[in-house]
């Protein structure tokens, strides 16, 4: 994960084309942008894990507070899936550059609301990108950060 990063620094390939989640999120945003948090997209579908159900009452309504909160979040910044110190999920948006470590929560999820995630296929429209982003969520990808994460 994050803490596992060493230098020189080797930005990862794709396991999937640039073009592989149109028509979610378009070619040139990924050509310009993968190396941010693109090994949690995939253009497969997948299962909503169970754990997130639980936390959040279904997927439903994990979706809506994802989105009011990324809707909810003046200028950039990230709405993050975070696991916190008592092992609780919760969703954290937080402003420009800021992130859960700094808060002590472990980063799980990310759903980038800077304009350059979604500029270039959606313009100013974040709702939109936003309803593309559930679309090509990696679930396996989760479950796994999931399960890095919790408390034995």
């Amino acid at each position: 994960m994050i803490s596992d990063t060493t230098y020189p620094f080797r930005l990862p390939r794709l396991p999937y084309s640039y073009s592989a989640l149109e028509p979610y999120i378009d070619r040139r945003t990924m050509f310009f942008h993968h190396d941010l948090y693109f090994d949690l997209l995939t253009p497969a579908g997948q299962k909503f894990p169970p754990e997130l159900a639980e936390a959040f009452g279904g997927e439903d309504n994990w979706r809506q507070q994802m989105k009011a909160a990324a809707l909810g979040l003046f200028g950039s910044g990230f709405v993050w899936l975070v696991r916190d110190e008592s092992g609780a999920l919760k969703i954290l948006p937080l402003p420009n550059q800021d992130n859960p470590l700094s808060d002590g929560m472990q980063p799980i999820l990310p759903l980038d609301v800077w304009e350059h995630a979604y500029y270039l296929k959606h313009q100013n429209l974040r709702s939109d990108y936003i309803d593309s982003w559930f679309q090509v969520i990696h679930w396996d990808g989760v479950r796994q950060r999931l399960q890095e994460t919790a408390k034995p």
